[in-house]
Order: C-alpha cells, then sequence, then structure tokens
C-alpha cells in the first residue's frame, strides 16, 4: 500500500520507513536555567549512552533506591547506603534529588525542546541504573550538583575511569581545562580538576571546580559551579566536611520504591479493550492503513503536538489537517514495516523496559507481559503517573485538560525498539466518540 508525504510524493513500501526516520531529534539551542544540565548529560554518555542497562552495572540496580535513603538536616546531606555525610556551602538552597530532576527537566526542555517523558525514555531509564542523583543546591553565586556511580560501572570504562568522571562537567560546557591533580581531604584522596567557560546562549562565565573519589561500593562526584572566580573558594571548604563511612545494608534502611500508590489494578472497559485490540491486528497484523486510520478521529489532526514537538519529522501546531494525517498515517505504518510479517505486539515493542516504573506500576495492563502500556486517566491517577520529574510536564497538563473536557479516558503507549537500535515510542490518547471508542491524540519520541 503507497502513502502520501506531506510534499505529496507517493511512497511505496520500501519508503514507509524512511519517511518514519525524518523524526530524528532536531537539537535546538537554548538556554537552561542550569549549568549542570549538561554536566549531567555528559555524565550519562560517559557512561554508556542513551538507554538500557549501562555497562558493568549491578544487575537490577535501582538508583532511585539509594537516593530515597538519603536524608538532609540543614545543609547536611546524609546517605547510610553510600556511607556518605557532608554539607553543602552556606547561603546554598538544598535540594533533594526529585527536586534536582524536575530542575534538569526543566532546563533540559528550555535547551533543546526535549520534555520530560522523552527525556526519561532516551536517557533517564539508562540514567536509572548509572546515577545517583544526591542533594544538591543552588545560590545566587553558584551551583552544587553531587552524584554517586556504582564502581562496577565506572570501572568498566577503563584503569583512568576516574579521572574521565572528574573532567566530565568541565567538558560538558565546552569549558576550557584548568588545574588538574589530587587533593586528601580527611586521609582520603579525591581526583579535582578545574575549568573555565562560558554558558553556551547566555554569555556568562563558569568556574566549574569538581571532585571525584571512591566512597565503599561508589564513586561520588562532587560538581560545583561558580559564576566568579573569588567565589570558588567556598569549594574546598565544603569538601572538608566530607565523611565517608562504612554503609548500611539496603535492608537497614528500606528506602521507598515506586509502587502502585491507587490500588488494586483496574480491569479495562471491555468495550475498550475488544476496540484496542481491533486497531492492533488491522494495524500490525494485517497493516491495512486505512483500517488503521479509521480508529483515528478527525479530533487528532487539530490537537497540537507535545512530546514530540521537537521531532524535526514529526507535524507542528497548524500544519493542515490533511497534512499531519499523511504524517500520523507514515508514522504508525512504520512500525510494522520494520519486522516480518505476523510478528506479535510483545515483539514489536521491546522498548517497555524504558518506561517509567511509575508508569508501569500504575498500568491496567500486565506491561511486562504485553509490553505496552494500559492506563486509565483520571484526576488522581494523572497525579500518580505524572509525578518527579514529569511534575511539570506540558503533556502532563494537556491531558489533564482532556479529561476535565471528557471525563474517562484511556492512555496507551508503544514502545518500539528498532532495528537500527532507537527508541520510537507512540503515544494514545482514547476516549468515546458517538459511543465507540477513539483515538483523540497521538504523540511521540523519536530518537
Amino acid at each position: 500500500m503507497n502513502l502520501t508525504a506531506t510534499d505529496g510524493t507517493i511512497l511505496d513500501d520500501n519508503d514507509k520507513s524512511d519517511l518514519r526516520r525524518q523524526g530524528q531529534c532536531g537539537m535546538k539551542p537554548g538556554l537552561a536555567p542550569t549549568v549542570l544540565t549538561w554536566a549531567i548529560a555528559y555524565l550519562f554518555l560517559l557512561l554508556g549512552g542513551a538507554g538500557g542497562q549501562t555497562q558493568g552495572a549491578p544487575p537490577e540496580f535501582d538508583a532511585r533506591v539509594v537516593e530515597g535513603a538519603t536524608t538532609i538536616s540543614g545543609r547536611t546531606c546524609l546517605n547510610p547506603l553510600i556511607g556518605l555525610t557532608y554539607e553543602l556551602p552556606e547561603g546554598m538552597q538544598v535540594q533533594d534529588a526529585p527536586t534536582t530532576r524536575i530542575v534538569k527537566a526543566r532546563g533540559e526542555r528550555g535547551r533543546t525542546g526535549i520534555g520530560p517523558e522523552a527525556e526519561y525514555i532516551l536517557w533517564g531509564s539508562g540514567e536509572r541504573h548509572s546515577i545517583v542523583l544526591l542533594c544538591g543546591g543552588a545560590s545566587e553565586w553558584g551551583q552544587v550538583m553531587v552524584t554517586a556511580i556504582p564502581l562496577p560501572a565506572l570501572r568498566s570504562y577503563g584503569p583512568d575511569s576516574l579521572e574521565r568522571l572528574v573532567e566530565a562537567p568541565g567538558q560538558a560546557i565546552d569549558a576550557q581545562q584548568g588545574k588538574t591533580g589530587s587533593e586528601t581531604f580527611a586521609g582520603h584522596v579525591y581526583k579535582h580538576a578545574e575549568s573555565h567557560g562560558v554558558i553556551r546562549g547566555a554569555q556568562k562565565e563558569a568556574f566549574v571546580s569538581a571532585y571525584a573519589t571512591e566512597a565503599n561500593a561508589y564513586a561520588v562526584l562532587w560538581n560545583f559551579v561558580a559564576y566568579k572566580q573569588e567565589d570558588m573558594k567556598n569549594f574546598r571548604a565544603a569538601m572538608n566536611s566530607v565523611k565517608i563511612e562504612t554503609p548500611a545494608s539496603a535492608s537497614a534502611t528500606t528506602p521507598a520504591q515506586p509502587s502502585r500508590q491507587g490500588g488494586a489494578r483496574q480491569e479495562t472497559a471491555p468495550d475498550f479493550q475488544r476496540r484496542l485490540m481491533e486497531f492492533m491486528t488491522v494495524w500490525l497484523t494485517q497493516r491495512d492503513r486505512a483500517k488503521a486510520l479509521s480508529f483515528v478521529d478527525k479530533a487528532a489532526y487539530e490537537a497540537p503536538p507535545i512530546i514530540g514537538s521537537y521531532c524535526s519529522g514529526w507535524y507542528r501546531k497548524g500544519t493542515p489537517g490533511d497534512q499531519t494525517k499523511s504524517i500520523m498515517s507514515a508514522n504508525l505504518m512504520g512500525v510494522p514495516s520494520e519486522f516480518p510479517k505476523n510478528t506479535a505486539a510483545r515483539d514489536i515493542f521491546t522498548a517497555w523496559n524504558r518506561l517509567p516504573p511509575e508508569w508501569t506500576a500504575e498500568s491496567a495492563n500486565d506491561v511486562g507481559k504485553d509490553h505496552f502500556l494500559i492506563s486509565m486517566l483520571d484526576h488522581d491517577s494523572l497525579g500518580r503517573l505524572f509525578r518527579d520529574q514529569f511534575t511539570d510536564s506540558a503533556y502532563k497538563k494537556f491531558l489533564e485538560q482532556e479529561v476535565e473536557k471528557h471525563g474517562h479516558l484511556y492512555w496507551v503507549v508503544f514502545p518500539e525498539l528498532m532495528r537500527d537500535g532507537d527508541v520510537f515510542v507512540i503515544f494514545t490518547l482514547w476516549r468515546k466518540i458517538d459511543d465507540t471508542w477513539a483515538i483523540a491524540h497521538i504523540d511521540i519520541v523519536c530518537q
């Protein structure tokens, strides 16, 4: 079956996937509200790239479990699982891991146009298995971020991995490398690197000072940023407060983990379940474009793109409806074209482990079995699904408006891992229109 591109070109079956591949990450320059956004992104790339289990990380390692053990008292941060206590410089407003993640999400959106949903699926799911965010801080004169990385993950990158780690924050903003070496605090040796650069897009100077050391089963990185050179003196005083002690066992601290907060899993309505299966059959098995599009209401072609607005091949606000329909159909039908006919859905949507546990914990189906997510949406479930770094999500606000207008909705997420290793996720919002369940909005994550 042929498709029509937005310019009117007729596409044969071999071109469908190519049109979908136009949805690449069109990075847009911009100023993040925190220079540390770049630093943590660079750290993640250093530790193994986008998505999946980080090389060398312990099996089933979840950074959020370790983060949940952190306690804050004044300017003092304590994490017994790592065996670490330290104080932040005076005048700093302390930020815990969830707050840091929200700030990071805002910064990523401002810098690249990538919202928290895409950021998590592309990078955060892997970051969750590699980088522990400990408490940091911010003030008028600078910022501090402290992160911990499992030693097996770091050591897998060679004997100089600690040196590479301490140099990463400066390299993240293309800063000029300054003094490097080692310093000793309270009997522990720390790798140290200083750098000086200009924050891209703001023409604002940044003086970076980073310290890294091994603390029991982790490498810990202190990443300090000052906007004036004279304020760098505050960093050394903070390092004098660091104490590394024997860690507590995980069972002794019992940090909170994401879990279902809305009670027992609710059953999907039989008429919706039937309608969804019919859609997946004509879309994935029969590969019938016309029948698949019959499940998409015209409202979907008029609704604004939100998550996928950073994808160069996705539609834009104001794109004519017929062009939007063509773009959506190409992206939809490109999914089964990646796989042999009669490939089961669970063998197509193998990127399901990139979805946040906050989402899968609230699913109405068994995501581990089905490999796609179904969730019933109302005011309460939205609050549970979109918490932590998703709190300020523009997509969350859109869904809240839709729930307010239309009441009971279903949200179905299809996470595909393409043959080239890229992730492509389709988000569909379903509502009853004239007593029939139909897709009222489609969005994507592209890589």
